[in-house]
């Protein structure tokens, strides 16, 4: 058990199985093409506010001169196809944010379709190892 755990838990039964969502969230401001910000209902009543990267995918930086313009495109796609407020579900998260404090997670939108799958098939992105 992690060091990080709290002093509470840290004698828990290991059989008890932990899950990492799927949760529902709100979009609340997008970084750039694979990075938002999103209000998520953890479950019990127990809201935060996360930071999220979406896992699969990778897209053009907005801060470097060589992929601004690139950056831009796939952000102003994101925000088309999943705006501010727009409901969407948390899946795959992984167990710890990375080392920026976003939280790691694939993105479904209400309709069913997998964020990362429509900016691949889109071009906006390029694959990444989850």
């Amino acid at each position: 058990m992690s060091r990080r755990t709290p002093a509470e838990f840290r004698d828990w039964p290991d059989a008890l199985p932990v899950t990492y969502g799927p949760y529902r969230a709100r979009i609340r401001y997008h970084v750039d093409g694979d990075t938002y910000d999103a209000f998520v209902d953890l479950g019990g009543r127990a809201y935060h506010y996360w930071a999220i990267r979406l896992l699969g995918c990778n897209t053009p930086e907005l801060n470097r001169g060589s992929t601004r313009e690139a950056g831009y495109r796939a952000l102003n796609y994101v925000t088309d196809v999943m705006p501010i407020g727009a409901a969407v579900i948390l899946r795959d998260t992984k167990p710890d944010p990375d080392s920026f404090g976003r939280w790691l997670c694939r993105i479904q939108l209400l309709g069913g379709t997998d964020l990362t799958t429509l900016l691949l098939d889109a071009g906006y992105a390029v694959p990444m190892e989850a």
